[in-house]
């Protein structure tokens, strides 16, 4: 396999004139010495032309063919319609934008990647698939190529009406919109992330475990044993995690996609009073979830709620990260399956 890759970079790597292997094994140029203006391969005669400043556009000295280049964490406002709330919003976002470069050409043109997106400051999108799938054709076509991609990341805080106190809550979303266009064809995935807290099962059991003899030895009866645990603390240690739901449809919206996660953990939210804050624990110890079981919960209500909504052929992802509080190494869990074999492997929960 490593020779395959090997050999074809050899292929597309033209021969490199002049360069051989230095004193101190670094490749140099030899025959122009200290000429700098050599090296660069100054050509005064096209001083006053485009073709003298227009670098992107230039022949690198390596010409090598290049699948994915482009922009990370670039920081962008942009407008649409508040998800969960149906009025306009500015949200803070994160892009990323990739495409191929070929071979005789230097880099991407970030200016006219810039021109694009500063073009959007000023309009109302109706969702942020909406505004990828609109942006990523001008931008690839700017840079004259044939396919790219887009990705956005917003944070979004979302009032929430959870506290038994009747306060006000917030929880930290993130809403994605990814959008590929090739082939003339545009492909879009929307998703949501959120943070959540989960109690690890192992440390409860053995903590349950104890108890138990603890009150046989007190001479409690089976059924008064029962009763006392199940309205005693549930002790074990608690991570904070954060999951990801990613569905290849952009008809399903941001609310669908809280829903099931909603369902399936226990969010974190802000806000919390005293006994907002202890039935909010209390809620994470009696769901007990492995991170493994965080991604199976969110795979079963993904087919509870949505598999009638999304064709077969679509992807569903779904990724989940917990910092254990207690370990030094984080754990992660991912599925990525088309809608119509999660839901022959979850079959028999739905006969």
């Amino acid at each position: 396999m490593i020779k395959t890759i090997i050999g074809k970079i050899k292929k597309q790597i033209k021969k490199l004139p002049n360069i051989k292997k230095g004193s101190e094994d670094k490749l140099s140029i030899n025959d122009s010495g200290s000429d700098i203006l050599k090296i660069k391969q100054i050509d005064f005669s096209i001083l006053d032309t485009k073709r003298f400043v227009d670098m992107p556009d230039a022949e690198p000295r390596v010409k090598l063919f290049l699948p994915k280049v482009g922009i990370t964490q670039r920081p962008h406002y942009i407008k649409i319609i508040d998800p969960f709330k149906d009025s306009s919003i500015n949200i803070n976002s994160l892009v990323k934008i990739f495409m191929p470069l070929k071979a005789s050409k230097r880099g991407l043109h970030m200016s006219r990647i810039e021109k694009v997106l500063y073009s959007t400051q000023n309009r109302v999108y109706n969702s942020l698939s909406e505004y990828t799938e609109e942006i990523i054709v001008p931008i690839i076509k700017e840079q004259n190529v044939k396919s790219g991609t887009i990705y956005v990341k917003s944070l979004y805080e979302k009032e929430t009406d959870k506290n038994p106190s009747g306060r006000k809550g917030h929880e930290i979303l993130y809403l994605y919109s990814i959008t590929s266009f090739k082939n003339n064809k545009l492909n879009t995935i929307v998703g949501l992330g959120a943070y959540f807290m989960n109690a690890c099962p192992c440390p409860q059991r053995w903590a349950i475990r104890k108890f138990y003899y603890k009150l046989k030895e007190k001479g409690y009866s089976e059924k008064e044993i029962y009763e006392i645990i199940k309205e005693a603390p549930l002790e074990s240690h608690t991570n904070r995690g954060i999951v990801n739901l990613f569905v290849e449809d952009k008809d399903i919206s941001y609310r669908d996609l809280y829903k099931i996660i909603d369902y399936s953990v226990t969010i974190v939210r802000e806000l919390l009073s005293g006994n907002d804050e202890h039935l909010f624990i209390r809620e994470a110890h009696e769901k007990e979830l492995f991170c493994e079981d965080v991604v199976r919960e969110v795979a079963f209500n993904v087919v509870k709620y949505l598999g009638n909504k999304i064709e077969n052929e679509r992807r569903v992802i779904i990724k989940a990260e917990v910092d254990e509080s207690i370990h030094f190494h984080n754990l992660y869990t991912e599925i990525s399956l088309p809608m119509g074999e999660l839901k022959k492997q979850l079959k028999n929960y739905f006969i």
